[in-house]
């Protein structure tokens, strides 16, 4: 079992290939402080993310990438603001108990590995029933293509992050952007390793992804 907790993106519609603690890698083709609420100015404009429209998606994987776990997790809320001079600060927020299994047809095994993935091994859902990406700084490489710096928190850890997003849609109302994230699990204190035998049953890194639909208030 692995996972791969899916929250990210920000301003506009991405697509990005994003790494944890290392430099930010390119997609192929085509905060400093994280705080609670993300506040806008009176001046800036405010998209506000619709969590029916918007997808967090989260993969992971096992036995070095033979085997593999997807599901999706629940967007408690989402928030980009533009400054007029460009600027951009959005926050996310992952609802952690909202961790569903996709790829398992069976009911009892899929609801165990939801528990598993809920529990202190993993997530630990009843203690840290958030997880957050804060977009502190982002640089436009060129017309939907935007470099982006913030922080993430997962099991109440915070560690800086920085990835590509693509935007697909920006008018006054609306805004679309995917994001994809590759996360160092034990970086966050997500350190099951499944086997007192052998250490290698959940691979080190998983996959978030996050796809955001919203409209200006």
């Amino acid at each position: 079992m692995l996972l791969h907790v899916a929250t990210t993106v920000l301003a506009g519609l991405v697509t990005a290939s994003i790494s944890t603690g290392t430099s930010a890698t390119r997609p192929a083709g085509g905060p400093t402080a994280d705080a609670r609420r993300l506040t806008c100015d009176a001046r800036a404009h405010r998209y506000v993310a619709d969590r029916a429209r918007s997808v967090i998606r989260w993969k992971g994987t096992k036995f070095r990438g033979l085997g593999s776990h997807e599901g999706t997790v629940g967007l408690r809320s989402g928030e980009v603001c533009v400054g007029r001079d460009g600027a951009v600060r959005a926050t996310f927020v992952a609802e952690m108990p909202t961790l569903r299994v996709t790829d398992i047809p069976e009911a009892e095994p899929r609801a165990n590995l939801e528990q598993h993935l809920r529990s202190a091994d993993f997530f630990h859902v009843a203690s840290h029933p958030e997880a957050r990406l804060v977009v502190t700084d982002v640089r436009h490489e060129n017309r939907s293509l935007h470099r982006l710096s913030g922080t993430l928190t997962i099991r109440g850890t915070t560690h800086p992050v920085t990835f590509y997003a693509r935007v697909w849609t920006r008018t006054p109302t609306h805004l679309r952007a995917q994001a994809t994230l590759v996360v160092d699990r034990h970086r966050f204190g997500v350190a099951y390793r499944g086997s007192t035998l052998r250490d290698d049953l959940v691979d080190d890194t998983f996959t978030i992804e996050l796809a955001v639909d919203a409209r200006a208030p």
